[in-house]
């Protein structure tokens, strides 16, 4: 099964004990029970989700549900730790069948089934499909916080109208005040012109 020359661990507690030597970095988030959201950057410190309200943690401060974040850069580093796959991370550089497209490097057709089995094709995929997940990320936040911005705005807006129409009705109520005395003011002048002439 395995290439000559590679050994196999005989369990999983030798092969913990190997990828505790590598020390391959792995974050934790916390995210929420129904996938609305992760409680990462300026939502680090949420206690409920922001989408559908469920709480983050359940009792005794234990999360509902972990995301296990494991960043590409230390993992293409280990690739350079032995000449074997060093000297495989470089085949861009070996060979001038590569073209440039949109900052990616293709291969050739004549050597595309070749790129395809490769382990750079592999390294490619994650790093791109990583770099989509935090634009994925990046634009649902931008969103969000565009969305509540503009709710904010809405709802200011809608006091100062409110304000402004309870304004405009009691500068009505006391102008309807004022007619009312200037009505009964001409009444008692026309009054006192009667009595007067009589």
């Amino acid at each position: 099964m395995l290439p000559k020359g590679e050994k196999l661990v005989e369990n999983f507690y030798e092969t913990k004990k190997l990828m505790k030597i590598i020390r391959l970095p792995e974050k934790k988030i916390h995210a929420c029970k129904n996938h609305c959201m992760i409680f990462y950057g300026a939502d680090s410190d949420l206690t409920k989700c922001r989408v559908c309200d469920h709480d983050r943690y359940k009792s005794g401060r234990r999360p509902y549900l972990v995301m296990r974040y494991l960043p590409i850069a230390p993992r293409l580093q280990r690739l350079y730790l032995t000449k074997k796959t060093a000297k495989q991370m470089k085949i861009l550089v070996a060979t001038p069948s590569w073209i440039m497209k949109h900052g990616v490097m293709f291969p050739e057709e004549s050597r595309k089934e070749e790129y395809m089995d490769s382990d750079l094709c592999l390294i490619q995929r994650a790093f791109w499909k990583e770099h989509l997940v935090v634009y994925e990320r990046v634009r649902n936040e931008m969103r969000d916080e565009m969305d509540a911005k503009a709710a904010e705005m809405e709802a200011k807006h809608q006091q100062m109208c409110e304000e402004m129409d309870a304004k405009a009705a009691a500068i009505d109520a006391k102008q309807q005040q004022i007619d009312a005395k200037y009505e009964a003011m001409e009444k008692m002048y026309a009054t006192l012109q009667n009595m007067m002439g009589n």
